[in-house]
């Protein structure tokens, strides 16, 4: 994740938008913010389905309200 410096932001919202795939969509988000990604600040999530509830890929771990994922600790 941290050597996705070069990405286009427009190609990652395309990307985003178009996956059908709610954990992977989350999951990414979460961790291109946590890398710091300067075209991170540029995706629109109003646009991108996330889906309602929360997701789990694993048990008893850490959950993570913005993104309504629990990860590993």
């Amino acid at each position: 994740m941290e050597g996705l410096t070069s990405l286009k932001p427009s190609e990652v919202q395309k990307l985003l938008e178009a996956g059908t795939s709610v954990k992977v969509k989350r999951l990414f988000l979460y961790f291109s913010e946590a890398a710091n990604h300067s075209w991170f600040k540029y995706l629109n999530n109003d646009k991108i389905n996330l889906g309602t509830g929360k997701r789990s890929f694993v048990k008893n771990g850490i959950y993570k309200e913005k993104y309504r994922v629990t990860l590993i600790r």
